[in-house]
């Protein structure tokens, strides 16, 4: 079933139109200021908006398969300071709740998978934030704040394990909090029902 629902995901993704969105000069601006494809990632103290160091993107996925089992996905592509883009912030959900258009506001979804590195700075400062890879500990949620003819709005908020050291040599520096909005036009919104999966989506390129 994972297998079924990544293959269709990627399908998905290429199939995409990519969209813009604007580049945040400040912090405090309203819905309609935030572009038609923004986030605001806050790990360990350290806020980020999009663009900080070249064009970033947003990829938000949900898949349901023929046995009623549902994924949801989303996550942030970042350039670096020497021009790289690397997947930055990745947050996943196998519980078992499709999103869709008519997904209420309130609706919550509990990462099963959650990844980041810290978008503040420019290149790996070798501190990596993990739930579910390097062990379980700690709890990070996605809810739904809008879901209109407009907007998309999540956030999401939590805390997972700060590490460093890397895959082979990693050790635990501590708990720290994550939180995470997202701002997604609808209009860049699409669904897709492939090979028996029931496919959802935004793929957002943020433009300078």
């Amino acid at each position: 079933m994972k297998i079924i629902l990544k293959k269709t995901i990627l399908l998905f993704c290429i199939g995409f139109v990519v969209t813009s969105c604007s580049k945040e000069k400040e912090e405090n601006q309203d819905k309609e200021a935030k572009g038609e494809c923004w986030y605001k990632v806050t790990i360990d103290g350290q806020t980020t908006l999009p663009n900080k160091f070249g064009q970033d993107y947003i990829v938000l996925n949900a898949a349901t398969g023929p046995d009623g089992k549902s994924s949801l996905n989303i996550s942030i592509g970042q350039t670096k300071a020497n021009g790289d883009t690397d997947p930055v912030f990745d947050f996943m959900s196998e519980d078992g709740v499709q999103f869709d258009r008519d997904t209420p506001v309130g609706t919550t979804y509990t990462a099963n998978f959650f990844h980041a590195l810290q978008l503040s700075v420019g290149e790996f400062d070798g501190f990596e934030y993990d739930k579910g890879r390097f062990n379980n500990k700690g709890e990070i949620t996605l809810t739904v704040k809008e879901n209109s003819g407009q907007w998309i709005q999540l956030s999401i908020t939590g805390t997972v394990i700060k590490w460093e050291g890397g895959v082979e040599n990693s050790q635990e520096v501590g708990m720290v909090s994550v939180e995470a909005e997202f701002s997604l036009d609808r209009t860049h919104y699409n669904e897709i029902t492939s090979g028996g999966v029931f496919v959802t989506g935004v793929n957002c390129d943020c433009d300078q």
